[in-house]
This record gives structure tokens, sequence and C-alpha cells, in this order.
């Protein structure tokens, strides 16, 4: 079994810069769409490191329909998916930690990848 996660340590923030009207609306619709009240100070946000990554997974679905009200919220990994998978009969082989593919950042959303943490594990039992 593999199963693909997110994992995201709270209260990591990140500063990002939008490059574009296009780009800050999209983000306006989406802090809509997610209930938070991050505004955008000009061309950039200090934004917790978990809402960017859910930001950037939505960034098409918000293009496609701008005038989405509900967005699904972004599931995270918790270790509690190894106790569950072990104690159903599955034996993890690996888990392995990488970080929100660097091509699928959208032009126009700006920030340090190397400073960006791991946020995605691939769980293999």
């Amino acid at each position: 079994m593999i199963r693909d996660a997110i994992r995201i340590p709270r209260g990591k923030t990140m500063r990002v810069g939008f490059m574009g009207n296009d780009v800050r609306k999209i983000y306006i619709v989406f802090m809509k769409a997610t209930q938070h009240t991050v505004p955008i100070n000009d061309t950039e946000v200090e934004i917790d490191v978990r809402d960017l990554i859910a930001f950037l997974g939505k960034f098409s679905t918000i293009k496609m329909n701008p005038a989405i009200k509900n967005l699904e919220a972004t599931l995270h990994y918790s270790l509690e998916y190894d106790q569950l998978l072990q104690d159903v009969g599955f034996q993890k082989v690996t888990i392995k930690f990488y970080k929100f593919p660097k091509t699928l950042i959208t032009a126009g959303v700006e920030f340090d990848y190397d400073k960006l943490p791991e946020t995605y594990c691939m769980l293999i039992y």
C-alpha cells in the first residue's frame, strides 16, 4: 500500500510574494473559501506553510472557478496513520518525505523554495 500525505509543522510561516493582479485575486478567493484572514500587504504576505501548501494545491481549482465559495479542507499526515495501518495488519516498509514539487508552483507565486520544509510524505506499507 502506498499513501501520499501532507505533514507540516504548525506555526511555521513563510513570506510569499504575489506578482500580478490575477494571482492576488486567486489568493483572496482562497482565503475567503477557506475562511482565513491573512491580508496581503501590497504584493506579499506572511503565511503559515500549511496555508501556502493548500493554496498551491488548490490554485488551479480556484483559477477554473473563481466564484468558488467553499474548498475542502486539506488532510494532514499524522502518526495515527502508522498505528492504524499497523493495527489492521500492514507492515511499514518506509516513509519518504519530500517538498512540494517546484514544477507545480504557479508563476507569480514567489518564495524562498530552499526554506520550504519537506511538506509531503509517502507512506509505504
